[in-house]
């Protein structure tokens, strides 16, 4: 990871965290006291509140609670009921968890993306909107195509022209809930009048990509209260560009708009080393190393059940873990892509199918991968784990994980081995 991507990490989590950290050792009486930060939630009573702004101040205020949908038979009924893991991490933005928060843009089917371009006073764009555009279209709509199977058609509908905000660019951040919140309500009050957000489901703000003062581009993911009201929608889902988007290209679209999507990062909110960023995933998944020249960033086959493109059918839940499976390949579509062992409440382990395919092609070393599922741990800190019989040391990135065919690797009690292959499946025996 480049410092500019580990900043961009701690920035997105920094926002998100301003926005979710709450304070649950007040008194339960909190309703209309003062607090500091809009966004900021807190716990007390068993009631949730939400800091905002009334008039010139901030209070505290009773947050309305939106109803979950009611899941699919499919998702309560059975025999993978003892594989949904719970939403346990108490974020309340993103999760690994089922089901999906509610809150959270759709991602499945037609999806309306609105784009804007804005430059600064201090850093008009001297390239073009179509040329802004291109670093992200029509790839990042390619890459969701594919990881989806097809399931999600991320339309990018861009409004091409730069709208100029009104202050230098140094003096927005993302750095906040606030600032990012402001800048982008900025940006889209500007777009407004010429554009036609009716029909959006999310939107993309591009910042002129030769700005410096925003280096990198966070998420948007806010609760519908904060949402912004265009059209008769209130769009709380989508991303802001920075400057990191000239060095990352599309991927950083699709990693910061899977987090509007719900999932989790991967890599290591506290990793500062080229052993410790990618410590837990390594270059497995976008949602870790959101580079496409990495060996293997199509999403793991646990992100993508969570996202909806996998159907509980394309997984075997397997409270007993011990037999023989066959698996197909997680880049292709169609058969069953993974095991699922559930060893507690909020954990399981998982094994998946990696072929060097697709977005996948770089993969040097094929085979079964194997990786805990920690639903009670929360973003950046190591939701999930890959399993190795290498070390960290010898291993940073994870590239000798996948167990060729001979190999084994025993973990909590289970012993996975892969026993065959095929041109279009391959074969696990599980033993404890």
């Amino acid at each position: 990871m480049t410092p500019r991507k580990l900043a961009a990490s701690l920035i997105a989590l920094a926002i998100a965290f301003s926005a979710l950290h709450g304070g649950a050792g007040l008194a339960a009486s909190v309703a209309g006291t003062k607090c500091t930060a809009i966004g900021k939630t807190l716990v007390s009573g068993g009631k949730t509140y939400v800091c905002k702004a009334v008039g010139r101040n901030k209070s505290w205020a009773l947050k309305s609670v939106t109803a979950a949908p009611t899941p699919s038979p499919s998702v309560v009924t059975g025999s993978f009921a003892a594989c949904r893991l719970p939403v346990a991490d108490n974020r309340g933005d993103v999760a690994l968890g089922i089901p999906r928060i509610a809150a959270r843009g759709k991602d499945t089917g037609d999806v309306h993306s609105t784009v804007i371009f804005v430059d600064f006073p201090d850093a008009k764009a001297t390239m073009t909107p179509d040329a802004a555009f291109a670093k992200i279209n029509p790839r990042a709509t390619q890459i969701f195509s594919e990881v989806s199977y097809g399931k999600l058609n991320y339309m990018l509908e861009p409004n091409l022209h730069w709208f100029t905000m009104s202050k230098p660019s140094t003096a927005y951040s993302y750095a906040s809930f606030d600032g990012q919140h402001s800048f982008a309500a900025e940006a889209l009050a500007l777009a407004d009048p010429t554009t036609d957000f009716s029909k959006s489901d999310s939107f993309v703000i591009i910042t002129n990509p030769d700005q410096r003062a925003l280096p990198n581009g966070p998420a948007v993911s806010y609760s519908a209260d904060f949402g912004f009201h265009l059209d008769g929608n209130n769009l709380h889902n989508g991303a802001t560009s920075g400057a990191d988007i000239n060095y990352w290209g599309a991927i950083w679209l699709n990693h910061e708009i899977s987090h509007s999507f719900g999932v989790v990062d991967l890599y290591s909110a506290t990793g500062n080393t080229y052993e410790t960023q990618f410590q837990y995933t390594g270059e497995f998944s976008y949602m870790g190393l959101s580079d496409e020249r990495s060996q293997a960033p199509g999403l793991l086959a646990w992100e993508r059940y969570v996202l909806g493109w996998l159907d509980e059918s394309q997984l075997v839940c397997s409270p007993t873990g011990v037999g023989d499976y066959s698996l197909t390949p997680i880049e292709t579509a169609g058969g069953i892509k993974a095991v699922v062992i559930p060893t507690g409440r909020t954990t399981a382990l998982v094994v998946e199918d990696r072929r060097a395919l697709g977005l996948d092609s770089k993969l040097a070393k094929p085979g079964l991968l194997v990786y805990r599922v920690d639903t009670s741990k929360t973003s950046g800190y190591g939701p999930v784990q890959v399993i190795s019989n290498a070390t960290l040391a010898v291993d940073p990135r994870y590239l000798k994980a996948p167990l060729a065919v001979g190999e084994s690797v025993t973990v909590d009690g289970f012993t996975f081995k892969h026993t065959a292959t095929a041109s279009g499946s391959d074969a696990l025996a599980v033993t404890r």
